[in-house]
C-alpha cells in the first residue's frame, strides 16, 4: 500500500467517525470502518482479518439425561 493510499483511507475514517458521533448510526458506516481498519492493520493485504481472542473453553454441559448424568 502507498502512502497516498494510506492518507487516503486515513482521511476517510476520519469522516466516518466523526459522521458516526450522531444518534443513529449507519451500519453500512460501521462496516466500511471495520473494513478500513483491517486495511491499515495489514498494510492492504487483507481486508477480511478475522480476530480471535482467547480459548474457547471445554464445555462441562451434561448433554445425555440418563440416571448417572454421564
Amino acid at each position: 500500500m502507498t502512502q497516498d493510499e494510506r492518507q487516503l483511507l486515513t482521511s476517510e475514517r476520519t469522516e466516518i467517525e466523526e459522521r458516526l458521533k450522531g444518534d443513529f448510526p449507519n451500519p453500512k458506516d460501521v462496516r466500511r470502518l471495520d473494513a478500513i481498519r483491517d486495511l491499515l492493520l495489514t498494510d492492504g493485504k487483507c481486508n477480511d482479518l478475522q480476530l480471535k481472542f482467547g480459548k474457547p473453553r471445554k464445555s462441562e454441559r451434561v448433554t445425555s439425561f440418563t440416571r448417572d448424568r454421564r
